[in-house]
């Protein structure tokens, strides 16, 4: 203040160029010569910003447009208190025209503060379709700063940037369920608005909608609505949507993950592609390297390995020249890099790529599939224990999670279970299998390891006989694998060449092993003397431990309390009734079912008598 006072008693802060100069920067994160011209034309103002420089009010760095400068902090704020009311007689026809000067020149992040700062929300929607989302990856977080200070009743009617906020929130435990309402606000602000509003929003407004309901569990809606979103596109003036090109690519490769996430790899292949090819065409690294991860992705959970290498591959190459929105963008490519290795199980290799993603995406669309894989990892290492436990963590805290996609869901239902057989306790298995619908292609295959590994192999081929319309084309191979194995069993002296032929070829193109992993030693013994009596090459050179599934399953064995209350409880479900029949006490009662559910690996009554029938446990 002495030094701004100094200055001012010299006139030298008083004189009309200075006092210009300040009253229209002032307001700016930094300024060039090339923006003050803009703000102020025809005035030389380099003189006035010598002097501010030469008695250090202001610091200056060299940047790609020339000498950038900026207010020190303190300095700013004792200015700006000083020069208030001038300030703020051009202060919106000064930030109105900042921004739309930083965005011709592609400088989106000052672009959008001072749309923000001048609540022009339409603008700032504007500037975050042109940025090709590219906001999203700022290391300044413009967007984390400025979008919770706008009103819930503006946001209401920029569907666009509700979104936006709503992903910030999302990305952060504490904040989830702030996130979550707001994309609920979003779908209803997208409802309300309908069509009267410009091209621009109208299009930010399909996509709102697609992000939001997927982010809301409605996946099957969410990707119909992203092709409404792409179709709306197509459908604008040819002036409207090459102003919006650089939306193509973004909506492409969205529409894309929601197909994925359904389960429609062919759509969504399609889609991916085309978003690279029109994210190439308006040069957009961050759109391609996107869906080209998304594609690995693809592949990866398909189980075609050597594609998904191909595309991951790309995807990196393109990885340093783009801006990348730090977690949201990554987490695809670290997850089809991980499936890759354990494809080769390589377990090690496949934690390496999860490890700045794994314990930060808690709350992504993906952390279903990041679930799975970790528990892969685990049963790699010989260490279903730790899976298992892993797992029961997260299924306790679902709430707290977003809307699981249907694919996912599918693999983590089908993982309870298999690590429940691979941890030795079959008839919790048994009981979690049964609980899952029955026509679900990978419980299907759940069901038919589950047969195999419990020495029934009649039943594994009764279960894969039909003709199944599998999700992936892993599943297609594990359904082999286990079909051949159970003929193996049932067949000894039947030659099943060919079949074994096609599991041989098929795990080699697919480069992926892990059809091989879920066997019991004895079977994947039994598969390999058989393939080299056939003269068939063996897939399958990694050393596994031992024993993935344990060769002697628990059974369970009752005290003659437990049988006792077990029988009581076939007859009656009240509790008073069971401890008057055994005449013991209410407490004694809860106490002894409590004992004999977790015995029995179930949750409920119904649960309980359900595997008391399947392991014979009542006369």
């Amino acid at each position: 203040m002495v030094l701004i006072e100094s200055l001012s008693a010299r006139g030298q802060l008083l004189a009309p160029a200075v006092a210009q100069l300040l009253t229209v920067t002032l307001p700016l994160n930094h300024f060039d010569e090339t923006l003050v011209r803009a703000l102020v034309p025809n005035q030389d103002l380099a003189p006035s910003i010598q002097m501010l420089l030469e008695n250090n009010l202001l610091s200056s760095a060299n940047t790609s447009f020339g000498v950038q400068y900026c207010y020190r902090p303190i300095i700013k704020d004792a200015l700006t208190r000083k020069m208030t009311a001038e300030i703020a007689s051009c202060k919106t026809q000064t930030l109105e025209t900042a921004a739309a000067f930083e965005l011709a020149r592609k400088q989106h992040e000052p672009a959008f503060d001072y749309a923000m700062t001048n609540k022009d929300y339409r603008q700032g929607t504007d500037i975050l379709i042109e940025s090709g989302l590219l906001l999203f990856a700022d290391s300044a977080r413009v967007l984390q700063r400025t979008l919770p200070r706008i009103p819930k009743t503006q946001l209401a009617k920029y569907p666009l940037l509700t979104v936006a906020l709503g992903i910030i929130y999302n990305g952060d435990q504490r904040t989830r369920f702030k996130g979550l309402e707001h994309f609920a606000l979003a779908l209803t602000a997208t409802q309300l608005l309908g069509k009267s509003v410009p091209p621009e929003e109208r299009v930010a407004m399909g996509l709102a909608r697609a992000v939001a309901l997927r982010m809301t569990g409605q996946f099957k809606l969410a990707a119909g609505t992203s092709r409404t979103a792409l179709k709306t596109l197509n459908e604008l003036a040819l002036a409207d949507r090459d102003k919006l090109r650089i939306f193509e690519p973004i909506a492409l490769g969205q529409w894309g993950l929601t197909l994925l996430l359904v389960g429609d790899f062919s759509a969504a292949e399609k889609a991916l592609q085309q978003s690279v090819a029109t994210g190439e065409l308006v040069d957009s690294q961050q759109a391609q390297y996107f869906s080209m991860s998304l594609l690995a992705y693809r592949h990866a959970v398909d189980g075609d390995l050597h594609t998904a290498a191909m595309f991951a591959k790309l995807a990196s190459e393109l990885y340093s020249g783009a801006a990348i929105m730090e977690l949201y963008q990554q987490t695809p490519l670290a997850i089809a890099l991980a499936m890759i290795e354990l494809g080769r199980l390589r377990p090690d290799a496949a934690a390496a790529h999860l490890k700045n993603v794994i314990s930060e995406t808690a709350t992504s669309e993906f952390w279903g599939r990041l679930r799975v894989i970790e528990a892969h990892i685990d049963l790699l290492r010989g260490q279903a224990g730790i899976a298992s436990g892993r797992l029961a963590v997260v299924l306790g805290r679902r709430s707290d999670l977003p809307a699981l996609n249907p694919l996912d869901a599918a693999a983590l239902s089908v993982l309870h279970a298999d690590l429940l057989l691979t941890g030795g306790n079959a008839s919790g298995a048994g009981a979690a299998l049964a609980k899952l619908p029955a026509k679900n292609p990978a419980v299907i295959i759940a069901k038919a390891r589950f047969s195999l590994a419990t020495g029934s192999p009649a039943q594994t081929a009764e279960l894969l006989s039909p003709e199944i319309n599998f999700t992936t084309a892993l599943q297609s191979v594990e359904a082999r694998v286990l079909l051949t194995v159970a003929r193996l069993h049932l067949l000894p002296k039947e030659s099943l060449r060919t079949d074994l032929e096609m599991i041989s070829g098929a795990i080699t193109a697919l480069e992926n092993q892990w059809p091989l992993v879920m066997l019991t030693a004895d079977d994947r013994d039994l598969l390999r003397t058989s393939m080299e009596k056939a003269n068939v090459p063996y897939p399958y050179s990694a050393t596994l431990p031992a024993e993935i599934i344990p060769v002697k399953l628990e059974s369970i064995v009752l005290t003659r309390r437990e049988s006792t209350i077990l029988a009581t409880l076939a007859t009656t479900g009240d509790r008073a009734e069971i401890a008057r029949i055994n005449f013991v006490s209410l407490n004694t009662v809860k106490s002894q079912l409590r004992s004999l559910y977790k015995k029995l690996g179930v949750a409920s009554r119904e649960e309980a008598l359900l595997v008391a029938h399947q392991e014979k446990l009542l006369n």
